[in-house]
């Protein structure tokens, strides 16, 4: 696809003593063309239209020096037809930046919490088994952009997550483990909107 630095690049062949199109009504319609598609490859909405530019008819010469109609002609076509490829492609919403409390998959494989003993606590096999499959799908958005398929669970999910406890046997700190999961919750919710604004 033509570029706004193609056109800021281009030459033709000077005409003089034959019909050419006017030098300074060229570089004029080649600096609002390349001003439109430098607008498309910055993300923003160009306000020349490709029907717009298609429309333009450029003055001639004959006596003056010009530029070589038929070079200008194919030139514009292919600025034409860029601007027509900009229009027709889909507007990505803006990438969201990651969070800064962003959890990585590599903090959950060594997640370490405070054991309670005649006291509640979370079921220590249940908190590592749960993270363990939240490691994995971390992991997965970290290396793809995106869950795996079938995916295990979504941000949506984990707000219902519960552990069985314990009194009489070891198990791992409510409120620590809660910490944890709040984290994995603002994470996976971050990837799933990332995701969905491909």
């Amino acid at each position: 696809m033509l570029t706004s630095a193609d056109l800021l690049d281009a030459r033709f062949t000077v005409t003089k003593f034959r019909e050419g199109y006017e030098q300074p009504a060229v570089t004029e319609s080649l600096s609002r063309l390349g001003a439109a598609l430098a607008a498309w490859e910055a993300g923003a909405t160009a306000g020349l239209t490709a029907d717009e530019a298609a429309a333009t008819r450029l003055p001639t010469t004959k006596f003056d020096n010009g530029f070589d109609q038929d070079e200008v002609d194919v030139l514009l076509e292919r600025a034409v037809a860029a601007l027509r490829e900009h229009e027709a492609a889909p507007v990505a919403a803006p990438v969201e930046a990651p969070p800064a409390d962003l959890l990585p998959s590599s903090a959950l494989a060594g997640a370490t919490f405070r054991t309670t003993r005649f006291r509640s606590g979370y079921s220590i096999a249940g908190v590592d088994g749960f993270l363990a499959a939240a490691r994995e799908l971390i992991s997965s958005y970290e290396r793809t952009g995106e869950a795996p398929e079938p995916a295990p669970f979504a941000s949506a999910d984990v707000v219902n997550v519960r552990f069985a406890t314990t009194t009489w046997r070891r198990g791992y700190e409510q409120n620590e483990v809660g910490e944890v999961l709040t984290a994995v919750i603002a994470t996976l919710a971050y990837y799933e909107r990332v995701a969905a604004a491909r």
